[in-house]
């Protein structure tokens, strides 16, 4: 039987082949996974904004919270350290008055560590603050003014005190890293200098700043704005909160739309400072409508990342969540 003279395939078809060939043949990588594991409301730590874990204990404060708050392992509010002493009959400082301690991080470890409270800079003076609080003795704290600095870092974002609204705060080898929500920037400087500032050696405007953007997404056309971040422990990692709210700008609170756990490398070169960020979803799939404020590691096991954070109720209130963050064993990649 005769079917005729026989054609090669054309490349257009090879190429649909191989493509079509090239799912089923690569290996599988599965690709991040956030995930609730639990939460708890916490109705006497109001407007929970920063969170840092030592040892055994977690340590929370609010935005217009007058106190320090320490809890067990188990989430029992153990401690209250007062703040601010013309507050102590109040749970809450009203918003004009209030410091905005919006940024919560630790120096050392286990007892002899120290924390570092930051207030957001968005009111001067009364959110000027830096509280250093050693664990040894928390009611020994000291309490700076960083007035100057906030106006160098305005002048150097180019923007007006009304815009600058420091959320995060952290120390990764030797560098402090300060993360501006209005616009999105990292900025980064050395402790050692800034440290030599808050004594009173080095005047504010000879700190060099560099400033980086974060490109984060968006739901709805509405962007996310950082709003606290981490280290992620024995790594060049940095882990970040970001929200989304309903909002025409990111000064007023809105409906809030989601929030995400975003990464970063800080050794990756400045011009390709990219994050990657997942969505906290609720057991049904949907965004899970809380305004994340902040985040630590408490543990890994294997290639899941064991996360607390805190979420601003803003009636007064705060909830606690321990999430998880699966990368899977050929996506995690450690220094």
């Amino acid at each position: 039987m005769y079917f005729g003279r026989m054609h090669p395939p054309s490349p257009h078809l090879l190429l649909l082949l191989v493509l079509l060939y090239l799912p089923c043949c690569m290996p599988h990588t599965p690709a991040p996974y956030l995930q609730l594991q639990r939460s708890k409301l916490l109705p006497a730590v109001s407007s929970g904004s920063g969170l840092a874990l030592v040892s055994d204990s977690l340590y929370l404060v609010g935005d217009d919270a007058p106190y320090l708050y320490r809890l067990t392992a188990d989430w029992e509010l153990q401690e209250r350290v007062l703040l601010f002493p013309a507050y102590e009959d109040s749970s809450r400082i009203p918003k004009q008055a209030k410091p905005d301690l919006e940024s919560l991080f630790t120096l050392g470890e286990g007892p002899s560590a120290v924390l570092y409270a930051l207030g957001s800079g968005s009111l001067s003076p009364q959110r000027d603050v830096l509280l250093q609080i050693p664990l040894q003795a928390p009611g020994q704290f000291r309490q700076y003014s960083l007035t100057p600095f906030y106006n160098h870092l305005a002048n150097r974002l180019h923007i007006g005190r009304e815009q600058l609204n420091l959320e995060g705060a952290l120390v990764l080898e030797e560098q402090l890293y300060l993360f501006n929500r209005g616009t999105n920037s990292l900025i980064r400087l050395s402790w050692s200098r800034f440290a030599e500032f808050l004594q009173g050696i080095l005047p504010a405007e000879q700190l060099s700043l560099e400033i980086h953007p974060l490109q984060l997404p968006s739901i709805a056309g509405k962007l996310a704005r950082i709003s606290g971040a981490c280290v992620w422990p024995g790594t060049s990692k940095i882990l970040f909160t970001a929200t989304v709210e309903d909002t025409e700008n990111w000064i007023d609170d809105g409906d809030i739309l989601g929030s995400f756990i975003g990464l970063l490398d800080s050794r990756q070169p400045e011009q390709d400072l990219t994050t990657s960020s997942w969505l906290l979803l609720d057991p049904s799939g949907n965004p899970l409508l809380e305004k994340l404020e902040s985040l630590d590691v408490a543990g890994q096991k294997g290639q899941t990342l064991e996360l607390v954070a805190v979420a601003d109720n803003d009636n007064g209130s705060s909830t606690l969540f321990a999430l998880t963050l699966d990368f899977g064993e050929e996506t995690l990649r450690i220094p």
